[in-house]
């Protein structure tokens, strides 16, 4: 009875260190507590400071009227059609005139877009023949040949400062179609000695003024007529 009494005992002796003794259960930690939270667990936006790649406007070059009228006869020498049209008129666009009398009226026009190029095969009306009245009728190319750049206009002897240099018995009335034109005569007085000069010859270069810069708003050519 007595061992029985002591088993007994000892068994609540130990129960009772079981509820009183072991590990202690953690408590959770408050936010303030909390660890820091890695910079690669939340990566944060980068604000960037490279410049950006939008398209800007390219401002176009402001030319003089005489270095509008150079730019158009080097244009015509290289047969740079892209180049011509980037200096006609905007909105009245180019006429051309086979002689110093244009007729306003059926003069062969185009605007910037529709210059034709010299692989164009169309035929144009460019006006008539002095002296015949034959209809000029050629494609671009070969009006340029005979009509345009018929001689090194870029090399001439003399450029006119606004004034024809020379005339036939042919009216010239590019004052009166283009009153507020300035025009630039790129002539040559003969090529022929033989000739005594009636084979002079010149290539006009009218332009006007629009919104503070200068365009070609009609090409003459300039010969003795009969």
């Amino acid at each position: 009875m007595k061992k029985w009494l002591m088993i007994c005992m000892t068994l609540l002796f130990l129960s009772g260190c079981s509820l009183t003794g072991g590990n202690k259960p953690q408590s959770s930690s408050s936010p303030s507590e909390q660890p820091a939270s890695s910079p690669a667990a939340s990566p944060t936006a980068e604000v960037s400071t490279a410049p950006t790649n939008e398209p800007s406007a390219t401002p176009v070059k402001k030319l003089t009227k005489e270095e509008t009228a150079d730019a158009v006869v080097q244009a015509l020498k290289n047969k740079d059609i892209d180049g011509l049209r980037e200096l006609i008129h905007p909105t009245k666009g180019i006429q051309f005139s086979p002689y110093v009398y244009i007729q306003k009226d059926t003069a062969q026009k185009f605007q910037k877009d529709k210059l034709p190029s010299f692989d164009d095969t169309a035929l144009y009306v460019w006006g008539e023949h002095d002296g015949s009245g034959e209809t000029i009728e050629l494609t671009f190319k070969e009006y340029y040949e005979k009509f345009i750049y018929d001689h090194d206009y870029a090399n001439s002897e003399k450029v006119g400062a606004d004034e024809v240099i020379q005339t036939g018995n042919m009216v010239n009335n590019i004052k009166e179609v283009f009153p507020e034109s300035y025009i630039s005569d790129y002539h040559f007085s003969g090529f022929d000695k033989s000739f005594a000069g009636i084979d002079w010859a010149s290539l006009i270069v009218v332009v006007e003024q629009y919104e503070d810069n200068w365009y070609v708003v009609a090409i003459a050519s300039s010969q003795w007529t009969v």
